[in-house]
C-alpha cells in the first residue's frame, strides 16, 4: 500500500497511555494518543496519521458539534 499526504493541520495532543507488548516474539512499545482537531478537517477511519515521524492508525473518531471539533483516538502502527 502506498500512502499519499492528504491534509496537514494542527491538533491538540493528549497522551493517553501505552505499554510494552510482545508481538511475534518481538518487544513493541505501543503508544495510544488522543488528538483534537477542528470539525472541518477531512479525516476518516481508513486514514493514517504521521506525528514525530511515526505512523499511527485511527481507532475512533468522535465528533463534538458543541465545541466544533473531532476527537480522534490513535495507536502506533507496528509494521
Amino acid at each position: 500500500t502506498e500512502w499519499v499526504s492528504k491534509y496537514n493541520t494542527r491538533a491538540r495532543l493528549i497522551h493517553t497511555g501505552g505499554g510494552r507488548v510482545e508481538y511475534n516474539d518481538e518487544i513493541f512499545y505501543s503508544h495510544m494518543k488522543t488528538l483534537e482537531v477542528r470539525e472541518y478537517v477531512p479525516v476518516d477511519d481508513f486514514d493514517r496519521i504521521i506525528w514525530n515521524n511515526k505512523q499511527y492508525r485511527i481507532l475512533d473518531i468522535e465528533p463534538d458539534e458543541a465545541q466544533m471539533k473531532k476527537i480522534i483516538r490513535i495507536e502506533l502502527v507496528n509494521d
